[in-house]
């Protein structure tokens, strides 16, 4: 037995044409995938289910509010660097305060209290050292202020050598202008300042600098950082410089190397062989 097959009207497949091709696009494009910030750091936190917890600026003013969850978690993404206080709420008022610094590309915890029972506290005042347990970076963050302390020379390169698995390289790359991390070559080494590339686009050797009074933050990475660090398989620099606030400041720097105080380079001399194929060499200067 023979069926006939009807032909459609030309309006009706053209209509079926374009709704199963916009179905096919939606479920190839999917939810789009927002890459993290590489000039930023998070806070987060738990508090009470539906607590309110406000962000500030400690240097700018600037809040930002959310609500912990149904487990009382919160977080808020995307932070500029800088000290920050964390409150929680209760209506209109503060009930508890959290003193916090965000660290470029790190979280920094700012945990209330999820107890009901009142009890009594015992005030501690020192500096808190925390393990960053929201990030998989390996490497190290130096601030503005541990730069002023730390006797090392006013340029990039000197703030890479205080890292871990990090070292000097071949002088004929460029010296410590051209590190090494994790045995990798110098040319596989990516460098940011707030979020822009700023590596040698030519040869993959060395990078833009800028003063070094105008650092904020250096962060360091020799393994384990994520997708937004692109076209590097060594390690990391990435820097934030410092912004305005709401203070004046002012500040003056000078650097002074006297020539007396360098050492004195040891002459080298050709062996005297007595060869007479060497003897445009023997005794004369080799390094200076």
């Amino acid at each position: 037995m023979k069926m006939k097959m009807k032909q459609l009207p030309l309006a009706v497949v053209q209509a079926l044409s374009i709704s199963l091709g916009v179905t096919a696009l939606t479920v190839a494009v999917g939810p789009v995938a927002m890459a993290q910030s590489n000039a930023s750091g998070n806070i987060y936190g738990q508090a009470a289910a539906g607590a309110i917890v406000v962000a500030e600026s400690v240097d700018t003013g600037a809040k930002r509010r959310t609500t912990a969850d149904a487990n009382g978690r919160f977080s808020f993404n995307g932070m500029p660097t800088g000290n920050y206080k964390v409150q929680l709420l209760s209506g209109d008022q503060v009930v508890s305060t959290r003193q916090v610094e965000v660290l470029i590309g790190q979280g920094v915890n700012a945990s209330f209290s999820t107890g009901t029972q009142a009890i009594e506290g015992v005030q501690v005042t020192a500096r808190r050292q925390t393990i960053d347990v929201s990030s998989s970076n390996g490497g190290a963050v130096f601030t503005a202020k541990e730069l002023e302390k730390l006797p090392v020379a006013t340029n990039v390169a000197a703030i890479i050598q205080l890292a871990p698995n990090t070292t000097r390289g071949d002088a004929r790359y460029g010296g410590a202008s051209a590190p090494s991390f994790g045995g990798a070559s110098a040319s596989e080494n990516a460098y940011y300042i707030n979020g822009f590339p700023v590596t040698n686009v030519l040869y993959q050797v060395g990078f833009s600098q800028l003063p070094f009074g105008a650092i904020s933050q250096a962060q360091i990475l020799s393994g384990g950082y994520g997708a937004e660090f692109g076209r590097s398989t060594g390690g990391v620099v990435n820097i934030t410089t410092k912004s305005g606030t709401n203070e004046w400041e002012a500040g003056v720097a000078a650097d002074w190397t006297p020539a007396s105080l360098r050492g004195k380079e040891k002459n080298l001399y050709f062996a005297n062989t007595g060869d007479l194929a060497n003897a445009s060499t023997d005794g004369k200067l080799r390094v200076l």
